[in-house]
């Protein structure tokens, strides 16, 4: 009688071929994060493994939602609704921070000079939307024939830099959410937006006159990490997420892909001075040149 145990195959590669015969590949790498610690610690592991399937995902991703060209702005989550409420004095939750930003609002770290590889203005953003729905058109400029991709994704900030450069941005606050999964949150959001089409639909919405570059253009895009540091009880599974996600980030600029599309991952650091959001610069990553 044959084993049929044997012919499985391994419990890794089962999860990448389901995670890559996914119509967006990326967000299905979100979805499929565990959400308790220690299971997405033991995923993690698996994943920095895999660098190139995780570029397989990126690019696989991108020419998904190549056909994909809309116009109007994106769908903001809460659209409609009151905004939460903000708690003074403390940076909670997400919209603790996303909450205290005002379109197009400057956020520029004190120390960017210290931070080795940062030249003068490298880690200068300009804040443009908040919660916006990637693959979503906003209720009011919905073209009634549209038809949206099947796959759904926000991401926690639209940001730009002065130049032009615009990217997503994804925040960790307390024990919300660890850097690993911010990291692939931002890598799928960035997949959604690199498209030209989706490219255009930044700059006709969001990016003003100020910015260098003109309509049309398609530069690199950002990815920026805004970590508000935990309080003294710190999840050790957690701390271990932040320090694969660190360590995995050259790996992944290290594809050519990826780095054909992303200029820079930033990791910047959060906290109030008063009610006001003081940012410290803490690295910086590119893609090597050559």
């Amino acid at each position: 009688m044959p084993d049929v145990h044997a012919a499985k195959p391994p419990k890794t590669a089962r999860f990448w071929e389901g995670v890559l015969d996914a119509e967006y590949p990326m967000v299905e790498l979100v979805r499929r994060l565990p959400s308790k610690e220690r299971a997405r610690r033991d995923l993690a592991l698996e994943i920095v493994q895999a660098p190139e399937r995780v570029a397989e995902a990126f690019s696989r991703t991108v020419a998904a939602i190549d056909g994909y060209a809309v116009e109007a702005p994106f769908l903001v989550r809460g659209e409609g609704k009151p905004e939460p409420t903000v708690h003074e004095g403390q940076l909670r939750v997400i919209h603790d921070l996303s909450l205290r930003l005002k379109p197009p609002g400057k956020l520029t770290p004190v120390d960017s000079a210290s931070v080795p590889g940062v030249g003068h203005g490298d880690l200068d953003l300009v804040y443009l939307e908040r919660d916006p729905t990637l693959t979503r058109t906003a209720k009011a400029d919905r073209p009634e024939d549209l038809v949206e991709p099947a796959a759904k994704l926000k991401t926690d900030l639209l940001l730009a830099a002065p130049d032009g450069t615009i990217g997503v941005g994804e925040v960790t606050i307390g024990d919300d959410r660890d850097l690993f999964s911010a990291l692939i949150r931002a890598l799928a959001g960035l997949a959604l937006i690199a498209t030209p089409a989706q490219i255009r639909r930044v700059f006709a919405n969001y990016v003003t006159p100020q910015f260098g570059l003109p309509p049309g253009v398609a530069p690199k895009l950002d990815i920026v990490l805004l970590t508000v540091p935990r309080g003294g009880d710190r999840n050790a599974r957690l701390t271990e997420l932040d320090v694969l996600a660190r360590g995995f980030v050259p790996a992944l600029l290290a594809q050519s892909c990826i780095a054909a599309i992303v200029r820079q991952v930033t990791g910047i650091r959060a906290a109030l001075a008063g009610e006001e959001l003081a940012l410290t610069g803490r690295w910086i990553e590119r893609p090597a040149l050559g």
